[in-house]
């Protein structure tokens, strides 16, 4: 972000970005997903509420994950919804998400619980509270964007 110019930056500040990173981010419970990972050491993952995250911007925009990896690389807002602006390289690569989608499916037909469901439904009321079908409203209207009608 230290390239935008003040102007930039305060487009940034006023756009669906602010809220998303702000209250939505936060909340998003890592902890939850420990038990799709081991105690053992091994190279470093991408930070779990990085891929919530983006999976939540995904659907809410109607990604697919391409679209979704183009806008985390090229469009600041990604970065900054999902706290890696100061990444050096951005943590999410081209399997990232259908890993982490293979890992919970996985665990959801051992347990019966699937994670991203019961997250995506903790966030659910911040969601609603902030009205993020609003914030969206004017990417569906040109097209860009197929809304989720309800996260249940």
């Amino acid at each position: 972000m230290c390239s935008l110019t003040a102007r930039e930056r305060r487009m940034l500040e006023k756009s669906w970005a602010k809220p998303f990173a702000e209250k939505i981010f936060p909340l998003i419970n890592e902890e939850n997903f420990s038990v799709l990972y081991s105690d053992k050491a091994s190279r470093s993952n991408t930070p779990v509420n990085v891929i919530v995250g983006g999976m939540v911007l995904e659907e809410l925009m109607g990604l697919t994950d391409e679209e979704f990896m183009d806008s985390l690389l090229f469009d600041s807002r990604f970065q900054y919804a999902l706290h890696t602006t100061s990444f050096k390289e951005q943590p999410v690569s081209d399997r990232t998400f259908s890993r982490f989608r293979r890992r919970c499916l996985t665990y959801e037909t051992e347990t019966g619980i699937d994670l991203i469901h019961d997250t995506v439904k903790e966030l659910s009321g911040e969601m609603a509270a902030l009205n993020f079908k609003k914030l969206f409203g004017y990417l569906n209207s040109v097209g860009q964007c197929a809304l989720i009608p309800q996260i249940s």
